[in-house]
């Protein structure tokens, strides 16, 4: 799916029926911190199910189907890869992010409503020069080759800008936990 060629979804295509979702950003973070809860499995997908269904659309009677169309629309058609280190997340950073967006495109994002999809592109097209950036490099490095002064800032930073270790998921481990 491109962003430029094709039309911005609305809905998830369910065992062939086009079920109308919500698709404004601020769900979107919120399904992704109901995936990176501690609940279990079958409390995340009531809750991510509630949260994502356009108003007064009716549940397909295939919820793990359901499930796979909500997850496939959050990865934006790219599966999950897993096992990548993690630098990034949407709750730990929210000030940055809010921050970048509105340094470097004006959106105050308090006031406005985005598709998710456009909200993902503009966030993967952040000036490296943005804070958010900069802080999610320094959580990537790991410091091999560094001398020791380096090394011990590197740490530095890393501990104050250091994620929750509850914040790390594998969403295609989601559905293995499962079953």
């Amino acid at each position: 799916m491109s962003i430029l060629t094709d039309a911005l979804k609305s809905s998830v295509n369910v065992n062939g029926e086009e079920i109308g979702i919500k698709t404004d950003f601020r769900i979107w973070l919120r399904f992704d911190s109901i995936l990176k809860s501690k609940k279990s499995f079958w409390v995340k997908l009531t809750d991510m199910i509630m949260l994502c269904l356009a108003p007064n659309e009716e549940l397909p009677g295939d919820a793990a189907a359901l499930f796979d169309a909500l997850l496939d629309f959050y990865c934006r058609g790219r599966k999950p890869s897993g096992g990548g280190k993690h630098v990034f997340d949407a709750e730990a950073d929210a000030d940055y992010i809010y921050a970048a967006f509105y340094e470097q495109y004006g959106i105050d994002l308090t006031e406005t409503s985005m598709h998710w999809h456009k909200f993902c592109a503009l966030l993967s097209g952040l000036s490296d020069n943005a804070g958010l950036m900069q802080i999610s490099r320094n959580r990537s490095v790991d410091g091999g080759g560094l001398d020791s002064n380096h090394r011990a800032s590197l740490r530095k930073l890393k501990s104050a800008y250091a994620l929750p270790q509850d914040g790390c998921i594998d969403a295609a481990q989601i559905l293995a936990d499962a079953f």
